[in-house]
């Protein structure tokens, strides 16, 4: 695991403490699942629920998704429309079900530095750039960040309750 911290932001960007998230959410995911035995890795709360293995299937999904094909599109494109995807879908494809935790969580570290790195370069005008989503909405890259930030923090909190709730849990 790459031990990052947040490195000091212009606090004038309207990001600064989404940036912020985005470049810890892989060590609070490492904090959240080292030293939890597989079986609590692997445990559903409920047949239709994602084990902690699947989320973290899905924050890599996302990863590669979002920042590393919509980010990069709305910075090389004129307003780019995005797909919308099926994320129970992937997750089953990836067979997250049987993954190994820390594989996950240090392919998805992999990629959110390449993200943050990408975040920290842009200049002023490229926040502003635009994107549109399936709904016709439109959306800038700074609302697509901290977007990014908020699904980070929801489901680091999912895991952790997953995670107290899991019998056998190390908590």
């Amino acid at each position: 695991m790459t031990e990052r911290t947040a490195q000091p932001t212009n606090p004038a960007l309207p990001v600064a403490a989404d940036i912020a998230q985005i470049e810890t959410t892989p060590q609070q995911l490492s904090a959240l699942v080292e030293g939890q035995p597989e079986f609590v890795l692997h445990h559903k709360a409920a047949p239709d629920a994602w084990s902690i293995t699947e989320i973290l299937g899905h924050l890599l999904d996302h990863e590669r998704l979002v920042p590393a094909t919509r980010f990069a599109n709305v910075l090389t494109m004129a307003n780019p429309t995005f797909e919308s995807y099926d994320q129970n879908a992937l997750v089953q494809e990836g067979g997250y079900a049987t993954a190994n935790a820390s594989d996950l969580v240090s392919a998805f570290d992999q990629l959110r530095s390449q993200t943050a790195a990408m975040l920290r370069a842009l200049t002023p005008a490229q926040w502003t750039r635009t994107g549109t989503r399936a709904d016709q909405s439109t959306v800038t890259l700074a609302q697509l960040v901290s977007q990014l930030a908020a699904h980070d923090r929801d489901h680091l909190a999912q895991l952790d309750t997953a995670l107290r709730h899991a019998p056998g849990a190390n908590r």
